[in-house]
């Protein structure tokens, strides 16, 4: 057989090698490379052992299964995240700032599957239907939250990956400024507290820092979809949602209001966990904490009653006025972070109309603000 004949046999194997192991893929994960070359030496009527001690096809099953691009790419130190475009660019966003390297050596459709596998590994079916998850992932010894985005939805038809590397030491509220301090009094009074900021502003990382000032002897419900909140030492009841039927964010809000909890912690409140979460604050609920993106203190307020309206099944029952009375009623403090550290906190004393009325904690001096023109969803 010649070079270019030998050439064109292993391709054709490739082929079926990465063609048996989707459809593979497609009942379970529970396959092994060995059980791939059994079928192509058993439809091609080849030497079952000499398909099975080929590097080229032991590669790509290594390739699929055991992500070892990923922990090369996060093994550096003061890493904060990473964004990788498909096979186009890879973005590092660590201390030193900003760095964009060459893409992946690997072909978009490869990578597709690869971390489809990872997926899989993590409980999430990532596929055209359901082109987004989230989960948390480890990687060299260290916790990230991994987000996936299909190439269906993408212009340039590649997949793309979010890595962010989760804090593991949890701060004193005093690191995030000296406003940040009166946060402590208000958890320990119970209030009814949501953590506002843009993307990495350091929402979650605040959250955490908030529930050493718990009492240990209270009953505490977390929900969250990435887990990312525990605190062993206390009386902690987590559930994680898959979004799947009966387990997702909306359900865990519901269920957790039979389990006696004497505080509700919300990992990030994005679409129609709104609806209960505030509903358990107008039952009497004290103590809950949440996060959500928005520009400010105050545009924290009409993102929720604007969530709210959109995913409430009420319809047109309620109108937009009484959803912004019901969740000023309920919510009692609004704490906004900009890049780490505690920019504005609000104290809400209720609305009149479309106007809700807050007090600015740190100057003590009551102002009115109209949600009309800030409508809009936070980007």
């Amino acid at each position: 057989m010649t070079n270019s004949e030998n050439q064109k046999a292993i391709n054709f194997l490739i082929k079926s090698y990465k063609r048996f192991f989707k459809e593979e893929l497609q009942r379970s994960i529970d396959f092994t490379h060995e059980s791939i070359c059994a079928r192509i030496a058993y439809e091609n009527s080849l030497d079952l052992e000499t398909i099975t001690q080929m590097t080229e096809l032991k590669d790509i099953f290594d390739i699929y299964f055991d992500h070892c691009f990923l922990s090369s790419i996060v093994d550096q130190e003061d890493l904060f995240e990473v964004i990788i475009h498909g096979n186009t660019s890879i973005e590092v966003i660590s201390k030193k700032g900003k760095e964009i390297f060459e893409g992946l050596a690997i072909e978009n459709d490869d990578l597709e599957t690869c971390l489809n596998v990872l997926g899989l590994k993590n409980n999430q079916n990532w596929n055209f239907q359901n082109p987004f998850c989230s989960f948390l992932l480890e990687l060299n010894g260290e916790n990230y939250r991994c987000t996936l985005t299909h190439s269906c939805i993408s212009a340039f038809n590649s997949p793309t990956i979010f890595l962010r590397k989760l804090a593991t030491q949890i701060f004193d509220l005093a690191q995030y400024g000296e406003d940040a301090t009166v946060v402590a009094q208000l958890i320990k009074e119970k209030k009814n507290i949501i953590i506002a900021g843009s993307t990495g502003s350091g929402k979650t990382s605040f959250l955490k820092s908030c529930l050493k000032y718990i009492e240990g002897q209270e009953h505490v419900v977390v929900i969250e979809d990435t887990h990312e909140i525990s605190c062993p030492d206390k009386n902690f009841t987590n559930m994680l949602a898959t979004g799947e039927k009966n387990k997702t964010m909306t359900d865990f809000c519901k269920y957790s209001l039979r389990m006696s909890p004497e505080r509700i912690i919300l990992g990030e409140i994005r679409a129609e966990e709104v609806v209960p979460f505030t509903l358990a604050m107008n039952t009497g609920h004290t103590g809950l904490l949440s996060t959500i993106h928005a520009n400010s203190a105050n545009d924290t307020l009409s993102r929720l009653a604007m969530l709210f309206s959109i995913f409430s099944n009420s319809g047109q029952a309620i109108s937009y006025e009484q959803i912004l009375q019901l969740i000023c009623k309920n919510i009692d403090n609004v704490v906004f972070l900009e890049n780490k550290k505690v920019k504005e906190i609000i104290e809400v004393k209720g609305a009149e109309g479309m106007h809700p009325i807050t007090n600015q904690m740190n100057e003590l001096q009551s102002e009115q603000f109209s949600p009309v023109e800030n409508l809009f969803f936070a980007s």
